[in-house]
């Protein structure tokens, strides 16, 4: 259907009333001029009547027909705009992603992949660092460092489905004798240094296509061992909040979480935060000791508080390590669902920081949040 203007329509209306209405008028003034009987007076005046309906009928007509048009035009329009916006780069990360740890000639390293699930394609990938974070503190970085993806040779290669790219975020050299982002290479303007062992890093990406552009959050956790390290990819910038909620237990969760723990017989915990936690990372300690004091009250057994040195490797957010043995799981469980209804995650872990002089059984670590 062809669209119509505002401006055709309302020629088109006075054409089509004054087509109908001065025929009418010409009859009706010869009817009146001349002497008629009433009959023949109804018969003009129900054929004038029909002069105008007819033309304005048609005009009424025409009019939804191009406000259909219009609307299905609009609609044409919204599906289209939705169908050809620009799709989100998928990345992944992590230790259960294939590819994402590789081993070689004595390297190590931890990439990102980056793979469409359809017919998507994105064409000229790069990937520029813009901030670290180390164990929470943001590092001075006066440069935008570009990141190579693999083979390291600096192309911008295009991610297909069943072709990926691969994003080389950090590699580790031979013998672990140190871990070094895969930059391009290093601006006059900044000193190259490397990972520290001991620490945890948050890198700031941002993965460019020709078209699009995603912001990622990797974080890199740095034993001094390739084979107990990890690199995972944590959050999308452009679904963060600004700033992070305190983390807080209501008195109704506090009351759920009594009720969890009723009748569930239990093993004894630990809780630590990081040394200094109380003047340097006032929120995590304060949900640290809500969660001493719900915990208490609920009946579970706290067979420790500890505070580990700033410069051992502390995870961020809560974490809980749990040694593997059958009478553990209960307790594990319950702990991980009790953090859980205060609306925090609580993550599994493989390691422990722990006083040195002992190794907790179950050991509940809060962090910052980073």
């Amino acid at each position: 259907m062809t669209r119509v203007s505002p401006k055709s329509f309302q020629v088109a209306r006075i054409c089509f009333i004054a087509t109908g209405i001065v025929p009418f008028l010409t009859v009706l003034y010869a009817a009146i001029q001349y002497q008629m009987a009433d009959w023949q007076r109804i018969s003009v005046f129900l054929v004038g009547t029909a002069i105008v309906l007819v033309p304005i009928g048609y005009l009424v007509r025409l009019v939804n027909e191009n406000e259909e048009a219009h609307s299905e035009t609009e609609e044409g329009s919204s599906r289209t705009a939705e169908d050809y916006s620009d799709p989100a780069i998928p990345v992944e990360c992590g230790p259960n992603v294939k590819g994402s740890v590789v081993k070689a000639n004595g390297f190590t390293f931890y990439r990102a992949r980056i793979e469409p699930i359809d017919n998507e394609r994105f064409p000229s990938l790069i990937a520029k660092l813009h901030g670290v974070k180390r164990d929470g503190v943001q590092m001075a970085l006066d440069e935008v460092l570009q990141i190579k993806f693999y083979p390291g040779d600096g192309s911008a290669p295009c991610a297909r489905k069943d072709d990926p790219a691969f994003l080389d975020v950090v590699f580790v050299r031979p013998d672990n004798s140190s871990a070094d982002l895969h930059v391009l290479f290093w601006p006059p303007g900044i000193t190259h240094w490397n990972f520290e062992s001991g620490h945890i890093y948050r890198l700031d990406i941002a993965i460019l296509s020709k078209e699009t552009s995603r912001r990622c959050e990797f974080e890199f956790i740095w034993t001094g061992d390739a084979n107990t390290s990890s690199c995972h990819l944590i959050s999308d910038g452009d679904k963060q909040s600004t700033e992070a909620k305190p983390r807080t237990i209501s008195f109704d969760q506090e009351s759920e979480i009594i009720r969890l723990f009723k009748g569930v017989e239990l093993h004894p915990i630990w809780i630590t935060t990081r040394r200094g936690a109380h003047e340097n990372d006032k929120e995590a300690h304060n949900y640290a000791m809500q969660l001493v004091r719900t915990f208490s009250k609920a009946g579970v057994p706290i067979e420790g508080r500890a505070s580990v040195d700033v410069g051992t490797l502390f995870p961020l957010g809560v974490s809980l390590f749990w040694k593997k043995a059958i009478y553990n799981e209960v307790t594990a469980s319950a702990i991980i669902e009790a953090v859980k209804i205060t609306g925090v995650e609580c993550k599994e872990v493989d390691r422990q920081v722990s006083p040195s002089n002992h190794e907790p059984q179950i050991n509940l670590m809060i962090g910052s949040q980073g």
